[in-house]
């Protein structure tokens, strides 16, 4: 597994902190803009650059595209709802 801050400049965010929250909700609603589910949301699958301006999203092992008028993104094909750790 490559530990991506060994590569790019930036900290993982602390969601107890309003500000590093609201960079991550922005980066979300923009990939869900563009149709995107990342469905695997937790600290380390972001990563806030060191002038806290801005957010990456990392890990989209989980993510799927859905369509724009769907309700069911977090939803299986078997109406479950999906986490990491569900097996299927």
């Amino acid at each position: 597994m490559v530990n991506i801050t060994e590569y790019i400049e930036g900290k993982y965010p602390d969601f107890s902190n309003a500000a590093h929250r609201d960079l991550c909700i922005k980066a979300l609603e923009k990939l869900h803009s563009r149709g995107i589910a990342h469905r695997d949301v937790r600290p380390p699958n972001f990563l806030i650059c060191p002038d806290e301006t801005k957010a990456y999203v990392l890990d989209f092992g989980f993510s799927k595209k859905v369509k724009e008028d769907s309700h069911d993104i977090f939803k299986s094909e078997k109406n479950e709802i999906c986490h990491p750790n569900n097996k299927r």
